[in-house]
C-alpha cells in the first residue's frame, strides 16, 4: 500500500505501509504496518459476513522522538514548541452503527511536561457521548476532567461539563501565572443562520500572580445579544468584573487596580460601567482613567462616554477626553476625541491643546462598500511653528483599501506635500518636503540644533504580494549641526552641502551620497545592499582631501583635531560577511584633550584593507618624543587585533597635578570581548602633586560586573573583559609632592589584573630625599618604603622622617608604618631615647617640656589634640560636604605668635586658612587662589594687610 502526498494527516503523506490477512470471513484477523517516524501498527478483527461488520481494533504508534505539533497543524507562536508524546494508542469496538473508543495520547505544551489525555467515548452516526475525559500532568499537580455528549445531527449542539481539583494556568501571557479549581458547565448550538452558546454552573477559584482569584455565575449569548438569564462574577489578577441583571437590563462593571499587572511597561487605574439593554442591542458605557502610563507616554487623568444602538441603524456617540498628556519632552494640556453618527454617516473631531494646539475634523458617509469623507480644512500649532492644510482633504475607502488625496501642508518657511496615496494590501503613494532644516528641532535633543535648507522627496509602493519598492532624493546646504556643551560652549559641524540617493526594488536597496564639508574635501558613497545576506554586496567610499578640522564638534571629548584625510574603500562579499579593499591615510594630523595641555602631533596614519583584514601604520610625537601604532585587525571568524605601541621619552601633562616624562613598550591583543594588554611603561620623570585622596580613591574598573549576594547582576558598564600584565619601571627623576610631602621616587610595579576583577599590584617604590610635615613641622626623610602586594589601595608603609637640633645634638622623628587601610601606625622617637613627651616637643618645638613656659604646654596639647581631631569623623564629615575638602585642624607659630588654625579647600583652586592667637588678639586669614600648578596669588589679613603673587619653580 502506497499513500499519496495529498494524504488527509501530513505524517502519512508518500508513506508505505503492509497488509496481512489471516482467517475466514466470519472472523477475518487484519494487521497493517507501515515503518517511518512515527511507526504505526493497526491490529484488529472483522466478521466481513455480519451486515453490521461487527470489529475490535487497536491502533499504535511510536518512535524514539517527540512529534512537533507544528508540522500537523498551523499553531499560533505561544504554541511552537509544543510536540506529542509516544506512544500514542486507539482502541476501538462495534460495529458499523455505534464504536466505543479509548484514546491514550501525550504531548507536551508550554507548562506542562507530559500531559496525559485519556478518552473512553461512544460514536454513533449523530453523536459522540464523553463518558470520561481525564488530562493530567503530574509535574505541575494538573488534573482536569469532562463528560458530556456533542450532537450533529441537523446542526451542532454540544452539552458538556468539567471540574478540576487544580489547574495550572499555562504561561500563554507573561503576566498571568497561578492556579485555580472549581467546576463549570456549556450547552449551545450553532445553525447556518443562528447560534447560541452559554457558560453555566461556573465556580472557579484560585490564585494567579499570588493574588486571590475567582469565577462564579453564568453567561449566555445568541444572535449577536447578551441573554438574560446571564449573571457573572470575576476577580483575576488584581482585577474586578461583575455582570448583574436588572428589570431594565444587565449592567457590567470593570475595575482595575492596577493596569501593569495586565500590560508590560503600563501603570494606572481604569474603571468602567456598561449598561446592556435590549440583550446588549442597546449599550452605554462610561470610564474613568487616572494616573496612566505606557512606556515613555502619561495621561493623568481621562473619561470615555459612549452609546451605541444597534435597533437604531447601528447609531454611535462617544467622546474620549484626557488631561496632562505627556511623552518624553512634550505635553498636552488636554485631548479630545469625539465620534457620532450611524452605519450610513460618521463624524470624528479631535481638538488638542498644549504643544500641539487645533482641532481636526473628519466626516464622512458609506454606501454599501464605498465610503467617502473628508479632512476639513484648518491649521495646528506645534510649539512656536504654525502648519496649515489650506484645503479639505478627500478620502474614499472601498474593497479594503483607502485612498487619500494629495494635499499640503504649509508653514512660513517650509512646505510638507504628500501626493496621492493608497492604502491597502497593495498601493503606495509620495511625498516632498522643502524647507528650513531648523523646523526639525522638536524632533532633537534638547541641545542640538540643525540649521540650513532641505529639499526632500520620497515614493513608495508595494503589493498584495508583499513586494516594495522606493525612491528617496535628499538635498541639504549649506547647513550645520550644532551641540550646546555645559557652561556655554557648543561644538558645531558645518557642510557646503549634502546630497543622498536611494533606491529599494526587489529586495535591493541602492544609495549614493556625497558630503562637501564646510573645512574642504568631499566625501562619496556608492553602495549596494543585497536581499539576502549571503547574496554579493559593493559599493566603493572615496575621501578626497576632507580636512578634519570641521569635525571635532563629532568628537567633544577632543579639545583639538586636524588633518587630511584621503582614501579609497571599495566593499565586496556578502552583507553576512563584508570584505573590504582599499587605502585610508591621515596626514599632518594633530589632537589634543581638554583635560591636557600635551598634544599628539605630527599624525601620519595609514590604514590598508584586505578582504576580512585590516593593517594600521601609525607615527606622531607626544610630548616632543616620538610614538608609534603598528598592528592589524581581522574579522573572520571572529573580530580579533594585535596592536604594537611604542614610544620614548613622551611627555604627559595633566594641570594641576601630573606630569609624566615616560617611554611605553605595550602589546594590545584581542579577540570577541576579551582585550589583553602586555608590556612596559618607564617613568623617567615627572611629578605628581597629591590634591586629595578621597575615601574610595580607587574606583571600579569598568569591566567589573557588580552583583548582589545571590549572583544577580546590578551593573555592568563595559562588555569588554581586560586582562592586563604591566611592567612599571619608575626612575630616579620622579617626584611626588603636596601640601605635606615633596620626595622623589623609584621602584617597579608590576599591574596585573584578570578579566573583570579589581587591578593587583605588586612590587615597591622607594624614596629618594625630601621632606614631609607633621606637626606643623618640616621633617627630612630618611628613608621610605611603599610596598604593594594586591590591592592598590592597600600598600605597606614603611617611613622615617626626622628633624635635628643641633644645639642639643638631639634627632626627634616619626616612623609610619603598617597597612595603609587596616594597621597604619605612627610612633614618635627620639635620639637620644626619652619620653614621648619630650621626643614630642622636641620634634614640635625643637626643645624638652622643662625648657619652655606653662603657655608652651597649652601648644603644643593643642597640636596634639589636633591630631586626633583631624581623624575624627567630624572632620570626615565636613569633608565629604561637595565643594569642599581638606579641612584640617592644627597649630603654628610658635611663643607669642601662636595660633590655633583651621583651613581647608573650596572647590579646587581656592585655599582658606584662618587662625585665632593663643597668646595675643591677632588673627590671621589667608586665601589663596591657584592660578596654575606653580602659579597662585595670596591676600593675608592681620594687623598688617598683604597681597603676593607666587611662582615656585625647581633649580637643578
Amino acid at each position: 500500500l502506497q499513500a499519496g502526498p495529498d494524504a488527509p494527516w501530513p505524517p502519512l503523506a508518500g508513506r508505505s505501509a503492509s497488509l496481512a490477512l489471516a482467517g475466514d470471513a466470519g472472523d477475518l484477523a487484519v494487521e497493517m504496518t507501515s515503518a517511518g517516524a512515527p511507526s504505526l501498527t493497526l491490529v484488529g478483527r472483522v466478521n466481513t459476513l455480519h451486515p453490521m461488520l461487527p470489529f475490535s481494533a487497536v491502533l499504535r504508534a511510536t518512535a524514539d522522538a517527540p512529534l512537533p505539533l507544528g508540522e500537523l497543524f498551523d499553531l499560533p507562536p505561544s504554541l511552537t514548541n509544543s510536540a506529542m508524546l509516544f506512544p500514542l494508542q486507539l482502541s476501538a469496538r462495534g460495529d458499523a452503527g455505534e464504536q466505543a473508543l479509548t484514546l491514550r495520547l501525550q504531548a507536551q505544551l508550554p507548562g506542562y511536561e507530559r500531559l496525559t489525555i485519556r478518552l473512553d467515548a461512544q460514536n454513533n452516526p449523530t453523536a459522540l457521548r464523553i463518558e470520561q475525559l481525564v488530562v493530567s500532568d503530574e509535574a505541575s499537580a494538573t488534573r482536569l476532567q469532562a463528560e458530556g455528549e456533542i450532537r450533529w445531527r441537523e446542526n451542532l449542539s454540544w452539552s458538556v461539563s468539567a471540574s478540576s481539583s487544580g489547574l495550572s494556568l499555562p504561561p500563554l501571557h507573561p503576566l498571568l501565572a497561578g492556579r485555580v479549581s472549581g467546576s463549570l458547565a456549556s450547552s449551545g448550538e450553532i445553525g447556518s443562520d443562528h447560534y447560541r452558546i452559554s457558560l453555566w454552573d461556573m465556580d472557579l477559584e484560585g490564585e494567579v500572580n499570588q493574588l486571590p482569584a475567582m469565577l462564579s455565575g453564568a453567561i449566555a449569548i445568541g444572535d449577536g445579544a447578551l441573554l438574560p438569564q446571564s449573571e457573572l462574577r470575576a476577580k483575576v489578577n488584581d482585577a474586578r468584573l461583575t455582570l448583574t441583571p436588572g428589570d431594565s437590563g444587565s449592567v457590567l462593571a470593570l475595575h482595575v487596580d492596577d493596569l501593569g499587572r495586565w500590560q508590560a511597561g503600563a501603570g494606572g487605574t481604569l474603571s468602567a460601567t456598561a449598561k446592556l439593554r435590549d440583550m446588549a442591542k442597546r449599550i452605554t458605557l462610561d470610564a474613568e482613567l487616572a494616573d496612566v502610563h505606557y512606556n515613555a507616554v502619561q495621561v493623568a487623568a481621562g473619561s470615555l462616554q459612549a452609546q451605541l444602538d444597534r435597533t437604531a441603524n447601528d447609531a454611535f456617540s462617544g467622546r474620549l477626553h484626557l488631561t496632562r498628556v505627556a511623552w518624553q519632552a512634550q505635553s498636552l494640556d488636554a485631548l479630545t476625541v469625539s465620534v457620532q453618527g450611524d452605519a450610513e454617516n460618521q463624524r470624528l473631531q479631535l481638538d488638542s491643546s498644549g504643544f500641539v494646539t487645533g482641532a481636526l475634523q473628519l466626516s464622512g458617509a458609506r454606501q454599501d462598500t464605498l465610503w467617502e469623507g473628508n479632512l476639513a480644512a484648518t491649521a495646528l500649532q506645534f510649539g512656536e511653528q504654525r502648519w496649515t492644510l489650506g484645503n479639505p482633504v478627500a478620502l474614499r475607502a472601498v474593497d479594503g483599501s483607502l485612498e487619500i488625496a494629495g494635499h499640503c501642508w504649509r508653514h512660513a518657511w517650509a512646505r510638507v506635500c504628500p501626493g496621492n496615496w493608497q492604502l491597502g494590501r497593495s498601493g503606495g503613494g509620495d511625498m516632498e518636503f522643502d524647507g528650513d532644516l531648523a523646523l526639525l528641532a522638536p524632533l532633537l535633543p534638547q541641545r542640538s540644533a540643525l540649521d540650513g535648507k532641505l529639499a526632500a522627496s520620497t515614493a513608495l509602493r508595494w503589493t498584495d504580494a508583499g513586494e516594495l519598492s522606493g525612491t528617496a532624493t535628499l538635498r541639504a546646504g549649506p547647513l550645520s549641526v550644532t551641540e550646546r556643551l555645559p557652561e556655554g560652549e557648543r561644538v558645531e559641524l558645518r557642510a557646503r552641502s549634502l546630497h543622498a540617493d536611494a533606491r529599494y526594488a526587489e529586495g535591493e536597496l541602492a544609495l549614493q551620497a556625497s558630503l562637501l564639508p564646510d573645512s574642504g574635501g568631499e566625501l562619496t558613497l556608492d553602495l549596494r545592499m543585497p536581499p539576502a545576506p549571503d547574496a554579493p554586496l559593493s559599493g566603493e567610499l572615496r575621501i578626497d582631501n576632507m580636512l578634519l578640522a570641521g569635525f571635532d564638534a563629532l568628537l567633544p571629548q577632543l579639545a583639538d583635531l586636524e588633518g587630511r584625510v584621503d582614501g579609497l574603500l571599495r566593499l565586496s562579499g556578502s552583507a553576512a560577511q563584508p570584505l573590504t579593499h582599499g587605502r585610508l591615510r591621515i596626514s599632518d594630523g594633530m589632537l589634543a584633550l581638554p583635560a591636557s595641555p600635551t598634544r599628539l602631533g605630527a599624525l601620519d596614519m595609514q590604514i590598508d584593507a584586505a578582504g576580512d583584514s585590516l593593517s594600521l601604520n601609525a607615527t606622531a610625537t607626544l610630548g616632543d618624543g616620538p610614538v608609534s601604532l603598528r598592528g592589524e585587525v581581522t574579522s573572520a571568524p571572529q573580530m580579533q587585533w594585535r596592536l604594537q605601541l611604542r614610544g620614548d621619552n613622551n611627555q604627559l601633562l595633566y594641570p594641576p597635578s601630573t606630569m609624566l616624562q615616560l617611554s611605553p613598550s605595550l602589546d594590545i591583543t584581542g579577540s570577541g570581548e576579551r582585550v589583553s594588554v602586555e608590556g612596559e611603561v618607564v617613568v623617567h620623570s615627572g611629578e605628581l602633586r597629591i590634591q586629595q585622596l578621597p575615601e574610595g580613591g580607587v574606583e571600579l574598573s569598568a569591566d567589573v560586573v557588580q552583583v548582589d549576594s545571590s549572583g544577580q547582576v546590578l551593573n555592568e558598564t563595559s562588555p569588554l573583559a581586560i586582562d592586563s600584565n604591566v611592567r612599571v619601571r619608575v626612575e630616579d627623576g620622579f617626584r611626588l609632592t603636596g601640601d605635606m610631602l615633596d620626595t622623589a621616587l623609584a621602584g617597579e610595579l608590576q599591574l596585573r589584573r584578570r578579566s573583570r576583577e579589581p587591578l593587583q599590584v605588586f612590587g615597591s617604590l622607594e624614596t629618594t630625599g625630601g621632606y614631609v610635615t607633621a606637626y606643623e613641622r618640616v621633617l627630612q626623610i630618611q628613608r621610605g618604603v611603599v610596598s604593594f602586594s594586591g590591592a592598590p589601595d592597600n600598600p605597606l608603609l614603611d617611613l622615617r622622617a626626622e628633624r635635628r637640633i643641633s644645639g642639643e645634638n638631639i634627632t626627634a622623628g616619626i616612623h609610619v608604618h603598617g597597612e595603609l587601610a587596616r594597621d597604619l601606625a605612627l610612633d614618635v622617637y627620639a635620639d637620644p631615647p626619652m619620653s614621648q613627651g619630650d621626643a614630642m616637643s622636641y620634634l614640635i618645638w625643637g626643645r624638652s617640656l622643662d625648657s619652655g613656659t606653662n603657655t608652651d604646654g597649652a601648644v603644643l596639647a593643642l597640636s596634639l589634640a589636633s591630631g586626633v581631631v583631624n581623624r575624627s569623623s567630624l572632620v570626615r564629615n565636613i569633608n565629604r560636604v561637595p565643594g569642599i575638602s581638606n579641612v584640617t585642624f592644627g597649630a603654628q607659630g610658635s611663643e607669642a605668635d601662636a595660633a590655633a588654625t583651621v583651613s581647608g579647600y573650596i572647590g579646587e583652586k581656592l585655599y582658606l586658612s584662618y587662625g585665632f592667637g593663643l597668646y595675643e588678639p591677632v588673627n590671621v586669614l589667608t586665601a589663596r587662589l591657584f592660578l596654575q600648578t606653580r602659579l597662585w596669588l595670596e591676600v593675608v589679613s592681620r594687623l598688617e594687610n598683604s597681597l603676593d603673587l607666587y611662582y615656585s619653580f625647581d633649580i637643578d
